[in-house]
This record gives C-alpha cells, structure tokens and sequence, in this order.
C-alpha cells in the first residue's frame, strides 16, 4: 500500500484505482486541466481528496474519446 503523502490528499495511482482508470490517464487529465488543483510533491504528483470525489461524482463515458470529426 502506498504510504500517505499528504493528509487530504491522493497520488496519482491512488485517484487511478478510485476512478477506476490508468495512472496514465490522471496525469494526462492533470495536464489538460481536467483535474484541478493538482500539486507537485517532490516527484509525484498529488490531488484533493476533494477533486477526486467531484470526479467520482461527474458522469464519465469509458472508453476513448470520439474525434472531433466524423469520418463518414
């Protein structure tokens, strides 16, 4: 188990298993300003408690994303 970073506060992996998606993919949300709030502690980066049960709380389609364009 991961050792706590900060009270209040969720690693990467930590918010992945919560949200049920990749570490990959909470950084990437982190980078396009999907997850706010989100510091640098030393090398990992960390999010609210708070940020991460407004993201368990918003409907989210799984999967990939459609493309902005239709390719019919």
């Amino acid at each position: 188990m991961d050792s706590p970073v900060m009270k209040g506060f969720l690693t990467t992996k930590q918010t992945a298993e919560r949200l049920k998606i990749s570490d990959a993919r909470v950084r990437q949300m982190i980078k396009e300003g999907v997850i706010k709030n989100a510091e640098k502690f030393g090398r990992e980066n960390v999010i609210p408690e708070a940020e991460v049960k407004r993201l368990e709380k918003t409907d989210r389609k799984p999967g990939r994303p459609r493309a902005k364009y239709d390719l019919e």
